[in-house]
């Protein structure tokens, strides 16, 4: 083995990169850089259909000076009814059809309050228990308009 790898007749020595073609890498600089971001997906608001969200759903921070949001935090939210079912109605082109068991985890209370009582950290074990609320009032006002 010694004599062959002396002579090498069988063994060739590997060149890198494999696959060379000669072909340089691209430049981000010359090929990237220059290119035009696509233009943004937007939805089409009907004026009338969305008239509450139609004003303020674009924005960059919605609804900061109103007393809908307390402060610029935005961690609590006391929206009317119909910009909650606006933005439900909006939100649920999103969700997906298929209906997989496990699909509601997170929101099913018994699965949801074992995660919180097994969270250790109070400010986070908070922040759950408050996304629990805000997302059961808003299922519970919807299906009451439903």
């Amino acid at each position: 083995m010694r004599q062959e790898k002396c002579d090498r007749r069988h063994f060739k020595r590997m060149q890198f990169p494999p696959f060379d073609n000669e072909e340089p890498p691209l430049d981000y600089g010359d090929n990237i850089l220059d290119v035009d971001p696509l233009e943004a997906i937007q939805l089409n608001l009907n004026e009338e259909e969305d008239s509450p969200i139609f004003e303020w759903f674009y924005d960059h921070r919605p609804l900061v000076d109103t007393p809908s949001v307390s402060g610029e935090a935005y961690r609590f939210w006391s929206l009317d009814l119909p910009v909650m079912t606006n933005l439900y109605r909006i939100g649920c082109t999103l969700l997906s059809d298929h209906t997989d068991s496990n699909a509601s985890y997170l929101f099913d209370k018994q699965s949801f309050f074992t995660v919180v009582t097994r969270t250790t950290d109070t400010e986070h074990k908070g922040n759950l228990i408050l996304i629990y609320s805000i997302f059961s009032k808003v299922v519970h006002a919807i299906n009451k308009v439903t």
